[in-house]
């Protein structure tokens, strides 16, 4: 009878090492399913930010929260830039470069124009001369593209966000206490054998 009472309570101590290793394992399944949602959230996240960029819109307020996201979250980590803000930006500076270029030299040209057409008495000729001296010196197109226009920088669109490598979400605490239930385990079994 007391054989019988032992190997009761072996059995009750390898029960509770089994539900143990049951729970760890139960764990981890979530934890991994949970690592894996978090990249898919955040690949989410990035893809909205560049069709949002795509269609034009702000997209300030989507990247904090994708950095906020992935810093908050394990695998969460994402990397792009905002090639279509970079290529509006490019050519708003181009436009702006062309634009200040052209005002300085068709300023200068007017001035010199009105210079060499001063002494005019009438105002119809001063204005017959001032714009033929303008269509004789207008500047070749060759002319305009000789300033370069300052192009943005690239690092300004390109976006590197990095998750760590624990937080507390629900991927690291299934995670963790997966471990503490697979250690548990190990000790109880091994405690009573």
């Amino acid at each position: 009878m007391r054989k019988f009472v032992t190997f009761r309570k072996r059995l009750h101590r390898l029960n509770i090492s089994i539900i143990c290793l049951v729970l760890a394992i139960v764990c981890m399944i979530i934890g991994l399913l949970s690592y894996r949602q978090n990249l898919i959230t955040a690949y989410a996240k990035e893809q909205a930010i560049l069709s949002a960029d795509a269609t034009g819109q702000d997209t300030t307020t989507a990247i904090h929260d994708l950095k906020m996201y992935s810093e908050n979250h394990m695998h969460a980590s994402v990397s792009f830039w905002l090639e279509e803000k970079y290529n509006r930006d490019v050519i708003a500076a181009h436009d702006a470069a062309t634009t200040a270029q052209l005002g300085s030299i068709n300023n200068e040209l007017y001035a010199t124009a009105q210079a060499t057409c001063g002494e005019r008495t009438d105002s119809v000729t001063k204005a017959n001369c001032i714009i033929n001296y303008i269509h004789a010196h207008e500047p070749a197109e060759s002319q305009l593209a000789a300033k370069p226009e300052a192009l943005p920088d690239k690092k300004d669109y390109a976006y590197n966000f990095s998750s760590t490598g624990w937080s507390w979400d629900l991927a690291g605490i299934s995670f963790t206490l997966g471990t503490v239930g697979l250690f548990a385990s190990i000790a109880l079994a091994l405690k009573h054998k």
